[in-house]
């Protein structure tokens, strides 16, 4: 799973909202914060998008061709994980929590819960009850 800051950063260079001087001073102070834990989904992407620099600036790829290689990026790493239940209880509505946000639907045999942490980065889990 991608941090938000990386995730956001990321999408705005690939939605054109970021130039690629803005996304590389913006990621070479992170590198080591990103890389702390070396198996991460973080560091790998951040190596990955080193390599990516690395290779544009030799001219063995374009800029069109790295941006779709992170955009690909970021659907490998669509995903969210989630670590916190509310309770289980058929309930619709909101609640706020001191750092985040959530919303659940109940709707037998399914439950939606969305999660919104401050800064925007948001995330939805489904399962079941």
């Amino acid at each position: 799973m991608l941090s938000c800051d990386l995730r956001e950063a990321l999408r705005d260079y690939v939605a054109g909202r970021l130039a690629l001087e803005a996304l590389e001073d913006w990621l070479a102070p992170r590198l080591p914060s990103l890389c702390r834990q070396p198996d991460s989904d973080d560091c790998n992407a951040a190596a990955a998008i080193e390599h990516g620099l690395a290779q544009l600036s030799d001219g063995l790829i374009s800029e069109e061709d790295f941006r779709g290689s992170l955009a690909a990026m970021l659907r490998e790493y669509a995903s969210v994980a989630v670590s916190w239940n509310p309770p289980q209880q058929d309930i619709t509505g909101s609640a706020s929590v001191p750092d985040w946000t959530w919303t659940s639907i109940t709707m037998a045999p399914l439950a939606a819960h969305w999660m919104q942490w401050p800064g925007g980065c948001t995330a939805l889990a489904v399962g079941w009850r």
